[in-house]
């Protein structure tokens, strides 16, 4: 990640990035943010060559921790160009020559992670899948701090930020359970956090409260004190008066 400002215009770039050889693939992930462009949040480049195998797709998908996913956009040998204009969403993609780029704007920040997956047929003419996530917005420190982990689900090993390939009905499970466990932990930690604060809170209420009423029940008996002495006074030196009359 590095920040980059140019001479020329006042615009801050952030640049997230990973690349990988992956059984025949060369994959990389490229995820762009401006800080200063109020019509876009970020742009992902998603960028897959076949060395030994042949690409037949690749789709640009958008998940959630809880596993849901939504197709965003599909580059295959049958559509070889595509593209997507959406409200939140606008890019385009090609494949040709076992090479394929996909680009897309995403116009609004929202907690999704974009997923970039090809489909390919290796030497021994068996399809296989293989994908890369990137976080969109706050969900990027999550994969940082995730990288070089590794874990097993249904005999897949998968390295997070890395190229993860399976046979597995849902490709996206143990990526997605361990991002949503990193969530669910920051949640409670928030929480706990939140509780302190209110109790710190509440207790500094209480203590302003007694305060005050110490010092109004001060104030008051002082006026109360003034109002009794006034009066003895006064009634000293309307007797006086009498007196003298």
């Amino acid at each position: 990640m590095f920040t980059r400002t140019p001479n020329f215009a006042l615009v801050t770039l952030m640049i997230l990035g990973v690349s990988a050889q992956h059984e025949g693939l060369e994959f990389s992930l490229v995820r762009t943010e401006s800080s200063t462009d109020d019509k876009l949040c970020s742009q992902l480049i998603c960028r897959v060559q076949g060395m030994s195998v042949f690409i037949d797709d690749v789709t640009i998908s958008k998940a959630s921790v809880d596993g849901v996913s939504r197709k965003l956009m599909t580059t295959s040998t049958n559509s070889p160009e595509s593209s997507i204009v959406g409200t939140t969403t606008k890019g385009n993609g090609t494949l040709k020559d076992n090479s394929a780029t996909l680009f897309i704007d995403f116009l609004s920040c929202e907690s999704d992670f974009i997923i970039c997956e090809v489909t390919y047929t290796d030497g021994s003419n068996q399809k296989e899948n293989a994908f890369m996530i990137a976080g969109l917005g706050k969900h990027s420190k999550f994969l940082t701090a995730s990288q070089n982990r590794i874990h097993k689900n249904d005999g897949v090993t998968s390295t997070h930020t890395k190229v993860v390939s399976s046979k597995a009905s849902n490709i996206y499970s143990p990526e997605l359970w361990h991002l949503g466990d990193k969530i669910i932990k920051i949640e409670d930690k928030f929480e706990t956090l939140k509780d302190r604060l209110d109790r710190r809170l509440n207790q500094n209420i209480d203590t302003v409260n007694r305060r005050a009423n110490t010092l109004e029940n001060s104030v008051l008996g002082r006026v109360s004190s003034v109002e009794t002495d006034f009066s003895s006074r006064f009634s000293r030196l309307e007797d006086r008066v009498s007196s003298i009359l």
